[in-house]
């Protein structure tokens, strides 16, 4: 239940095998790493924020359960999100550095609330998010964080007009133990992303996260 992100995949998917590469010879990790701290640097800096996120989910190779939401950034710490599939109306609150996440299970019902932990099984997407990471925050300080990942395996980098095209290898930004790889869109008009893909060493799909309607909404 976490956002932990329509737009064409701009570059073919690379389906070799992980090679160490030379880090100071890898120009695209360096660039990557770079735009990630600027989509970082964005996105700190925004105190009102919203859009609408898909989340296509993938199990043994085939397409599973879709997630449909909106995702609100209400302050630097405070992120809400407002389903629309697979739970129709359905909120869910989380405060950064917080244990617990608050749920309003009916948009109609203001005051019925409850809250959950973190950890609890029941908010945890089909891919092992949490909602502490799938924030656009947390997933650009995760790549980022991977510098020295990213500058050692294979990654691509390609530039148009209106975006920017990027693949690499890192770790699984849900805590799993093995390396994945990463597929992503980005708008150069704004640096908000516009598509996330995620794949395991195996080039299995695992998630593709779709962002769009962003509005940020004056102070």
């Amino acid at each position: 239940m976490q956002c932990s992100f329509p737009a064409i995949l701009l570059f073919l998917l690379c389906s070799g095998d992980v090679r160490p590469d030379n880090a100071a010879d890898n120009i695209p990790a360096q660039r990557i790493v770079a735009l990630s701290k600027k989509i970082l640097n964005v996105f700190e800096g925004l105190e009102d924020f919203s859009c609408d996120v898909e989340i296509q989910y993938y199990r043994m190779a085939k397409e599973d359960k879709k997630y449909c939401f909106t995702l609100f950034r209400e302050t630097p710490s405070v992120t809400r999100i407002r389903f629309s599939r697979p739970y129709p109306g359905l909120t869910a609150t989380y405060k950064r550095g917080d244990t617990e996440v608050t749920i309003q299970p009916f948009l109609f019902i203001p005051f019925m609330k409850f809250k959950l932990s973190l950890y609890h099984s029941l908010l945890r997407t089909p891919s092992g998010q949490r909602m502490d990471q799938g924030s656009i925050e947390y997933l650009s300080r995760f790549f980022y964080n991977n510098i020295n990942l990213i500058q050692q395996h294979e990654s691509s980098f390609s530039e148009e007009t209106d975006r920017v095209a990027f693949s690499f290898w890192a770790a699984d930004y849900t805590g799993g133990k093995e390396l994945n790889r990463y597929y992503v869109i980005v708008s150069k008009e704004n640096w908000f992303p516009l598509r996330i893909e995620r794949y395991n060493q195996n080039n299995v799909a695992i998630e593709v996260i779709i962002f769009k309607e962003f509005v940020v909404h004056a102070p």
